[in-house]
């Protein structure tokens, strides 16, 4: 379990599983899916170890730089944000509305979106749009 947990610290941004081994661990996958009682577990244990296995051939979905070390506080404060946003991204979002959602000030909240997303919330707006 140590070597798992190093491997998931290592790779904590995401990342890819490389082609030729997908099939594979999609077929794990699958297996855990359609498992009952104790399989399941087992079957998860089964994918996690040839997870690790493929340490250095996984290739991270984002660079380090884009990592965010939030707290779980913080995690759920910015998922509030971003699913206010998602819901309703086709409607007229002003920065107060958003704020208010946050429980901040406009300007705190511009330094802290940008802090968390790397984006302003209008980017990041007009992005999603």
């Amino acid at each position: 379990m140590k070597t798992l947990k190093t491997f998931f610290k290592k790779h904590k941004e995401g990342f890819k599983v490389p082609f030729k081994a997908s099939k594979n661990i999609a077929s794990h996958i699958l297996d855990i899916q359609y498992a009952t009682g104790s399989s399941v577990m087992f079957g998860f244990l089964k994918l996690m170890d040839r997870l690790q296995e493929m340490d250095d051939q996984v290739k991270p979905l984002c660079s380090k730089t884009y990592s965010l070390n939030v707290s779980e506080s913080e995690g759920r404060r910015l998922s509030k944000i971003i699913n206010y946003i998602m819901g309703r991204y086709n409607t007229q979002l002003s920065l107060e509305e958003i704020a208010d959602i946050a429980f901040m000030t406009p300007q705190a909240f511009c330094r802290y979106f940008k802090k968390h997303t790397g984006h302003t919330f209008v980017s990041f707006l007009n992005e999603v749009r």
